[in-house]
């Protein structure tokens, strides 16, 4: 192609040349010219349109969760915007975090998608939907997803997209994220209210309310269940809401 537009452009600049040298090729590059401009456009428009469409799309994750990515195939990679392209992509697709999108000319797009991580569970009526540690309803199901917590709470009516109170995000999704990563396993949790939130552990009961910080709420239990075991006790419950934690055996 590129060989094509060299040619094309070296003719155009020979014809001044001929029309100085010969009247009669004056006249004829005078009437011509225009044509043959023209048709170097449109040619030129038509090859560019042909070499730039996109023909691979690469990924970087599971691409059964990206079901509209044959929209890029068959497009002018020169006329896609990336934003454009992860609004497309995102726009109905809750169960991506975030997406990452990177042209390589003439022909490629790399998609690089982070999606949600499931970290609780909520069952109303014949649906179990699943939560992010962001407090986003991410997932429907009719059947319930092993190996994390469910929430047992009064709340209005969810959907897929839908978002818990941001009250709620702190103190119980994003604090499920952070016991998870100092090794305490939830099994459930009791959303009674703003100022008792019962986490069910396989080390008893944790108390805790809205206004506690979840790396707080971690960090000082990882310590106290950690001194616990090495006096031999097992607690039924901890209640962190106070000053003092209070603990039962």
């Amino acid at each position: 192609m590129l060989q094509s537009v060299w040619l094309g452009w070296s003719l155009l600049q020979s014809l001044p040349r001929l029309v100085n040298k010969r009247p009669f090729t004056g006249y004829l590059y005078r009437s011509l010219f225009p044509a043959t401009l023209i048709l170097a456009l449109v040619v030129g428009y038509f090859l560019v349109q042909s070499f730039f469409i996109v023909n691979t799309v690469m990924f970087t994750e599971n691409l059964e969760l990206l079901p509209n990515i044959d929209m890029l195939r068959g497009k002018n990679i020169l006329l896609l915007q990336e934003k454009d392209v992860i609004e497309a992509l995102t726009k109905t697709n809750y169960q991506l975090a975030s997406l990452y999108v990177e042209k390589i000319l003439p022909s490629t797009f790399i998609l690089k998608p982070r999606y949600r991580t499931s970290v609780a569970q909520i069952v109303q009526g014949n649906h179990v939907f699943v939560i992010d540690g962001n407090g986003i309803v991410f997932m429907s199901s009719i059947l319930r997803v092993s190996n994390i917590p469910m929430i047992e709470a009064d709340v209005d009516k969810l959907s897929v997209g839908s978002k818990f109170e941001e009250i709620y995000t702190s103190s119980v999704f994003q604090a499920l994220v952070e016991l998870q990563h100092v090794g305490i396993s939830i099994k459930h949790v009791l959303i009674k209210n703003k100022e008792e939130i019962v986490f069910i552990s396989d080390d008893g009961l944790i108390i805790s309310s809205t206004t506690i910080s979840p790396q707080k709420l971690a960090t000082s239990l990882q310590i106290m269940l950690r001194g616990l075991k090495i006096e031999g006790k097992k607690p039924s419950s901890i209640d962190v809401r106070f000053d003092k934690p209070i603990i039962h055996f």
